[in-house]
């Protein structure tokens, strides 16, 4: 039997003030008993109502989903559930030419993918990826070997060396894609969780748009947890990557 959470439990989870998860407890929009006089939300409740709870994610209707341009912002750390490997590349190469069409530089962090092998399958549909190489307007790194040879700290501050670098070449902004999971750390989730935990609060406020696409095969728990170190969470419907809805994550 999974656990009952407390309200300040709750709150954390999804970001915010206590007050408001007992505004959805005495609204009936999350169920919860009552022991003594403080109020436990089982988990299995927290989990269900994560894509579900009307006031605590952005969401639109299903049959009108938004674009990458409509939904991302200037500053952001994004999670992105996508449901399987073809949609993932496509994902990373629609967000690219978002970036590129704002005049971003943009970083592709590789973590189980090769670059030789991004770089050739994503040429395949950008005939100009050499050329943006060249010109330095789009670098790609091996992240996971990175991790191997220096840790987490090294890994997670690459990416702001490339927006130092971006400045260096003229750009304003950095756009970047990476899509880690728990099989690239010696630790697995809890190193993963770690790594992104550090990455959120090094990329805070800086002007960076950053992705992290991840396939649909994670829990609940794993969701929830590795929400708590994005600004929010993008879940696609299809390879034509039309978003269904944008989870906002709340900090502080």
């Amino acid at each position: 039997m999974k656990p009952l959470l407390t309200v300040q439990e709750v709150s954390e989870l999804f970001k915010v003030h206590s007050m408001t998860v007992y505004r959805w407890i005495k609204n009936g929009k999350l169920s919860a008993v009552k022991i003594g006089r403080e109020y436990r939300v089982a988990q299995e409740v927290v989990e269900k109502h994560f894509h579900a709870g009307p006031e605590y994610k952005e969401t639109v209707n299903i049959n009108k989903p938004f674009t990458l341009s409509a939904v991302l912002k200037k500053s952001e750390h994004i999670m992105a559930l996508v449901t399987d490997s073809e949609s993932l590349l496509q994902l990373e190469l629609d967000f690219m030419d978002t970036g590129l069409a704002k005049g971003a530089r943009l970083f592709k962090s590789c973590w189980w993918q090769d670059p030789d092998d991004f770089r050739s399958l994503a040429s395949a549909q950008w005939t100009d990826l050499e050329a943006l190489e060249a010109k330095g307007q789009l670098v790609i790194k091996d992240l996971r070997r990175l991790y191997q040879e220096r840790g987490i700290a090294a890994a997670a501050l690459s990416w702001t060396k490339e927006l130092s670098n971006a400045f260096d070449l003229g750009f304003s902004q950095l756009w970047g894609s990476g899509s880690p999971n728990a099989s690239c750390f010696t630790n697995g989730l809890p190193e993963l969780l770690a790594f992104e935990s550090y990455l959120n609060s090094i990329l805070a406020g800086q002007p960076i748009v950053a992705i992290c696409p991840y396939l649909g095969t994670l829990s609940r728990a794993e969701e929830l947890e590795l929400s708590r170190h994005h600004t929010g969470i993008l879940v696609f419907s299809d390879q034509k990557n039309k978003a269904l809805f944008r989870c906002q994550s709340r900090i502080g």
